[in-house]
């Protein structure tokens, strides 16, 4: 059960990240609960507590018979994506990861 319950934390702060960093954007339609269950190969209810959690965060819409809907709008100034990225920054940091491991990670991504 503690596995179930990281789980689907894990899927909302996924499905948050890809949300603001535009990944999925605003109208965008995402996999049912049934589908995406299956996908991960693991139980629906899981997927439709993540899916709850977004929404009562104000992400995502459940629009009857219709779907799961993005409802949140990306602001276009890059100023809270870098906040983002500076809090992550400094976690890392305080993580004993190195300026250079970070760097090179930073390198891997943008080389893929």
């Amino acid at each position: 059960m503690k596995k179930n319950n990281l789980l689907y934390l894990q899927i909302v702060d996924d499905f948050t990240k890809y949300i603001e960093l535009g990944v999925y954007k605003y109208n965008d339609k995402l996999p049912s609960v049934r589908t995406l269950a299956v996908e991960m190969g693991i139980n629906p209810n899981t997927i439709q507590r993540a899916y709850q959690i977004l929404e009562s965060k104000g992400y995502i819409t459940t629009i009857e018979k219709k779907g799961v809907y993005v409802c949140y709008k990306k602001d276009d100034d890059k100023a809270l994506i870098k906040d983002k990225i500076k809090k992550d920054l400094r976690a890392y940091k305080q993580s004993n990861l190195t300026k250079d491991e970070l760097i090179e990670l930073i390198e891997e991504v943008y080389h893929d």
